[in-house]
């Protein structure tokens, strides 16, 4: 049972990554960039380019397969412990409070390892800023590259 929670978990994560990345990349830049905000989608894809709405694609697709992966490995071992008549249960008479409690455990236990996966994809999605001309600048740095400058940045605060 737990491979086809990870096999779910994997092909879920891989295809919402690909799927919402570049909107999630268009959105950031439109709240973070007052000359992009009151344009259109469309508008954005073009000053960006292409390419750049998949930047910083591998942080987010490894925190949604590994957040899926937790989602829903929690959410089943708790379920079965509370619901099942074996001693190692916490027998629970309602499946609906079993449920529910499945899905606040799970929910937080997500939550906690999402936060700073969410935060370094921001900053590489913002690491190619649009400039008042509609140029793209910044380098081609790989991931590794803008978390080493990321971790050197923040070491003094």
């Amino acid at each position: 049972m737990i491979w086809h929670d990870i096999a779910g978990s994997i092909t879920a994560g891989c295809i919402s990554t690909i799927i919402g990345h570049p909107l999630d990349t268009i959105k950031v830049h439109q709240q973070t960039q007052y000359h992009l905000s009151n344009q259109s989608f469309i508008r954005v894809a073009q000053t960006l380019g292409m390419n750049q709405l998949w930047r910083g694609i591998g942080p987010p697709m490894m925190n949604q397969i590994i957040m899926n992966t937790v989602m829903f490995s929690v959410f089943r071992h708790v379920k079965d412990m509370t619901s099942s008549n074996d001693e190692t249960s916490f027998l629970i008479s309602s499946q609906n409070a079993s449920a529910i409690l499945a899905g606040l455990l799970s929910g937080f236990a997500t939550a906690c390892l999402s936060t700073p996966t969410d935060w370094f994809k921001i900053q590489a999605q913002l690491s190619h800023q649009t400039t008042a001309t509609g140029r793209v600048s910044g380098g081609g740095t790989s991931s590794i590259s803008l978390l080493k400058n990321l971790c050197r940045e923040n070491e003094n605060q």
